[in-house]
C-alpha cells in the first residue's frame, strides 16, 4: 500500500508540474502547445545591378540586396577562372564546378538596416601595378562571381554567383585581329491568354495589364541601337481588349494607357503576324474542318494589329509564339502565307552531329520539306530562354548575357548571330528587360573590342552566313540542311472541328442577312466569332468549349430571329386572285435581308413562286404574296423567313385563306358535269321506260299470223 500510495503522490506532483508548465507557456505566449513554431524566411541574395562588361584595365561595382540574414553575418566575394565552355557555363550558374579562385576580395559585413550592399574591386590586365583590391585577368573571358552569405560563426548561409565579362582591348585596325562581335536579336512575347465578354468583344485581364506593364516599363530607358534590334509577338486580342478600354475611358487619363504605351513602344519596330487567339497550327492544319477557320483567325489577327499598331510582318515567322508541334504541313502554310524565314524551337529538330557540331549553333541553315523543298530557318536556344524563368530576374539577365558572351567566345573568328526569346507564354519581368537592355547597351566600352552587338532580326537572318555541312568552324561547302524530327501526326480534333465548322457557319449565316446595312448585326457577328476564337483556344477544356459552342449558336438564333410577324389569321378572299399584305416588323437594325418560304396545298397558286426575296429597309416593312385560287374552301399558308441561304429562321407564321367565290375555270366545270348528269339522267329514263313497255305487251299482238 505505502509504495502505491508513493507512486500516486509522483503522478499528481507531475501532472500538476506539467500543467503549470502549460500554463505558463499560454501566458508567456498565448501559444498553444501543440502548434507548429513559426518559420524564419530563407536568407536571399539578390543582385540589384552589376554592369558585366570590363575593360582589360576598369572597375566592377556589384550592389546586392542581402535579407533574412543574422546580424553579424559577412558577404564573402570570390573571383572564379573563366569558363570555357556553355556546358560548364550551365554548372557554375547553380554554383557547381567552379574553376580555381582568381582573386579573394574583402569580405563586406551586412547591415540589416543599410541600402544595398556593395562590392567593388578593380580588374588589370598586368599593364599597371596590381593595387590593393584588384584581380589580374590577363585574358578575356567570363568570370564566374561568387557571392557568399556566412553567419557569424563562418557557416554558409547561401551564395549566388553573377559573371564579369572581361572584353578583349581594342584592335589597332578595324578587323585586323579577325573577330566578330556576335549579332544578337531580340524578340519579345506578350501573349497572355484571350478572353471575351458576353457579347463577343475582347477584355483585358489583370495577368495582361501586369504583362503589358512589365513589358513597357523594362523597355522604357532603351537606346536607339539596342531598341532597333527588338522585335514584338503581341496577342492582337490583347492589342483589341486594351485599344477598346482606352476608347472607352472617360475622361481620358493623364497616364498613358496600356494600349498607348504598347503603341508607342512598338512604333516603326517588327510585329509578328499572330492569330487572333492561340491556336496550334499542325493539328489545325491536320483536321480539314478547322483549316478554314485558322487562316480567318490569322486575318483577324492580321487585321486587328494593323489597324491597332501598324501592319505586321510575314516574312519572318516565330514558330514558339505561335505554340503546338511543328510540322512540314505547318511550314508549307506559312509559306503560302509569304513566309521566308523562321524560327524553330529546338526540340522540333533532329539533334546535330556533336562531332562536326561541337559548339552552339549560332547561324541559318535549311530545313528539308521534302520534293526539293526547303526554307531557312535559326534555332531557339531553350538555354538562353531558361535565363528568363530565374527567381532573382537582375541576376538572370547577368547570366544571359554572359552566356552569349560564351557563344561570342567560342567562335571569335567566324561571323555568327542568334536570336534572344522568352519561353512562350512566360513575359519577362521590368527588372529582367531593364538589366538586360541596359547590358546591350554598354557592351562596347572605349578602348575594347565588343563581344555582342544587337541586330535587328532580318539583319541577323541576312547578314549572318548559314551554318556548313562539314561542321561549325567550315566556311564553305554546301548549306547545312535539317529535318524536323519524327513525331506522330497530330490526331485530328474532329469534334472540335464539326463544332467550329456548325458554329461558324451560323455565324457566316447571319451575316448574310445584314447584307447592305445593319451595322450592329455585323458587330455581333464579329463579336461572335471572337468568341469562338476562344473557345477553340487549345487550353479550353472539353466541356467548357462545348458550352461556349452551345452559347455562341443560342446567341446567333436570337440575333437572327430579329422580326416580328402576325400570328395566325385568317383572310376572306372574294375573287379568284387577291393579294395578301404582310406586315413584317424589325426589332432592331437588323436582319435586312430576308427569304420567304411558302408552304400551302395545290388549290392556290402563288404567283411569284413559293421562294421570295424580302429586303427590310425600314422599321416596318409590307410583303405582298400574290395568290390564286382555284376553287372555295380553306387553306392554310405556312411562312418561314429564313437568312439567305436557309441556314437561320427568322420567324415564321400561318395564315388562313378561306375562298368564296369559284374561278371561271370551276364554273365551266361544274356546269359540264351537270349537264352530264342532266343527258344521262334523260337517257336512263328512256331506257327504262321502253324496258317497261316491252315487258306488257300481249303475245297474239307479237304474231303475224297473215
Amino acid at each position: 500500500m505505502g509504495s502505491d500510495h508513493v507512486h500516486v503522490t509522483r503522478r499528481i506532483h507531475l501532472a500538476i508540474a506539467a500543467g503549470g508548465i502549460i500554463v505558463a507557456a499560454l501566458c508567456a505566449g498565448g501559444t498553444p502547445a501543440n502548434a507548429a513554431p513559426a518559420t524564419t524566411a530563407a536568407p536571399t541574395i539578390r543582385l540589384v545591378s552589376l554592369d558585366p562588361w570590363v575593360a582589360p584595365v576598369g572597375l566592377v561595382a556589384v550592389a546586392l540586396r542581402v535579407s533574412g540574414a543574422p546580424p553579424g553575418s559577412i558577404i564573402v566575394p570570390t573571383l572564379h577562372g573563366a569558363v570555357a565552355t556553355r556546358s560548364a557555363f550551365k554548372l557554375t550558374t547553380d554554383g557547381r564546378n567552379l574553376g580555381g579562385v582568381v582573386g579573394r576580395l574583402g569580405d563586406q559585413p551586412v547591415d540589416a538596416g543599410s541600402g544595398p550592399l556593395s562590392v567593388n574591386f578593380g580588374v588589370t590586365d598586368g599593364s599597371t601595378p596590381t593595387a590593393a583590391n584588384t584581380v589580374l585577368l590577363r585574358r578575356p573571358g567570363v568570370y564566374p562571381l561568387e557571392l557568399e552569405l556566412r553567419d557569424p560563426g563562418g557557416s554558409r548561409l547561401t551564395s549566388s554567383v553573377v559573371y564579369i565579362v572581361r572584353l578583349p582591348a581594342a584592335s589597332t585596325a578595324p578587323g585586323n585581329d579577325g573577330s566578330h562581335a556576335l549579332s544578337v536579336a531580340t524578340e519579345l512575347r506578350l501573349q497572355p491568354p484571350a478572353t471575351t465578354s458576353a457579347t463577343g468583344e475582347p477584355t483585358t485581364t489583370a495577368l495582361a495589364r501586369r504583362s503589358a506593364h512589365e513589358l513597357s516599363t523594362g523597355l522604357a530607358d532603351v537606346s536607339g541601337g539596342v531598341r532597333a534590334s527588338l522585335g514584338f509577338a503581341i496577342s492582337p486580342a490583347l492589342v483589341d481588349a486594351e485599344a477598346l478600354a482606352d476608347s472607352s475611358t472617360s475622361p481620358r487619363p493623364t497616364a498613358p494607357t496600356t494600349f498607348r504605351r504598347l503603341a508607342s513602344l512598338t512604333e516603326g519596330l517588327p510585329i509578328q503576324a499572330q492569330p487572333w487567339s492561340t491556336v496550334d497550327p499542325a493539328t489545325w492544319l491536320a483536321t480539314p474542318d478547322l483549316v478554314p477557320f485558322l487562316a480567318a483567325n490569322s486575318d483577324h489577327g492580321d487585321t486587328t494589329l494593323t489597324t491597332r499598331l501598324h501592319a505586321p510582318t510575314r516574312t519572318i515567322v516565330d514558330l514558339p509564339a505561335w505554340g503546338g508541334s511543328v510540322s512540314a504541313a505547318t511550314l508549307d502554310w506559312f509559306v503560302a502565307r509569304g513566309a521566308t524565314r523562321f524560327l524553330v524551337p529546338a526540340e522540333a529538330l533532329e539533334p546535330l552531329n556533336t562531332s562536326l557540331f561541337p559548339r552552339t549553333l549560332a547561324a541559318p541553315f535549311q530545313i528539308d520539306l521534302g520534293g526539293d523543298r526547303s526554307v531557312t530557318a535559326m534555332q531557339i536556344d531553350p538555354d538562353l530562354e531558361h535565363h528568363f524563368d530565374s527567381p532573382d530576374p537582375v541576376a538572370g539577365a547577368n547570366h544571359l548575357i554572359a552566356d552569349l558572351s560564351v557563344i561570342a567566345l567560342d567562335l571569335p573568328s567566324i561571323e555568327r548571330g542568334v536570336v534572344v526569346a522568352p519561353p512562350p507564354g512566360h513575359p519577362a519581368s521590368a527588372a529582367f528587360l531593364s538589366a538586360y537592355v541596359r547590358a546591350l547597351d554598354t557592351a562596347h566600352p572605349a578602348g575594347t573590342d565588343a563581344l555582342v552587338t544587337p541586330t535587328a532580326l532580318s539583319a541577323v537572318f541576312a547578314n549572318t552566313p548559314p551554318a556548313r555541312r562539314g561542321g561549325d568552324t567550315a566556311t564553305r561547302g554546301p548549306v547545312l540542311e535539317r529535318s524536323l524530327r519524327a513525331t506522330a501526326r497530330p490526331a485530328p480534333e474532329t469534334l472540335l472541328g464539326r463544332q467550329v465548322r456548325t458554329t461558324t457557319a451560323d455565324i457566316d449565316s447571319f451575316v448574310t442577312m445584314a447584307t447592305g446595312g445593319a451595322p450592329r448585326a455585323r458587330a455581333a457577328a464579329q463579336g461572335m466569332r471572337q468568341r469562338v476564337a476562344v473557345a477553340a483556344m487549345p487550353s479550353t477544356t472539353e466541356d467548357r468549349r462545348l458550352a461556349e459552342f452551345t452559347s455562341i449558336r443560342h446567341v446567333v438564333a436570337e440575333a437572327a430571329s430579329g422580326i416580328r410577324l402576325p400570328s395566325r389569321q385568317t383572310i376572306t378572299l372574294t375573287a379568284d386572285s387577291a393579294t395578301l399584305p404582310i406586315m413584317v416588323h424589325r426589332t432592331d437594325d437588323g436582319p435586312t435581308e430576308l427569304v420567304a418560304h411558302i408552304d400551302a396545298p395545290a388549290r392556290l397558286r402563288f404567283l411569284d413562286g413559293k421562294t421570295q426575296p424580302l429586303h427590310l429597309n425600314e422599321p416596318t416593312t409590307r410583303f405582298d404574296l400574290r395568290v390564286h385560287s382555284d376553287s372555295p374552301g380553306d387553306t392554310t399558308i405556312r411562312l418561314t423567313f429564313t437568312s439567305p441561304d436557309g441556314r437561320l429562321v427568322a420567324g415564321d407564321t400561318e395564315l388562313v385563306v378561306r375562298s368564296t367565290k369559284a374561278s371561271g375555270v370551276g364554273l365551266m366545270i361544274s356546269f359540264g358535269s351537270l349537264a352530264f348528269l342532266i343527258v344521262w339522267w334523260i337517257r336512263d329514263i328512256v331506257r327504262a321506260r321502253r324496258r317497261r313497255r316491252g315487258r306488257h305487251i300481249p303475245p297474239a299482238e307479237l304474231i303475224d299470223i297473215g
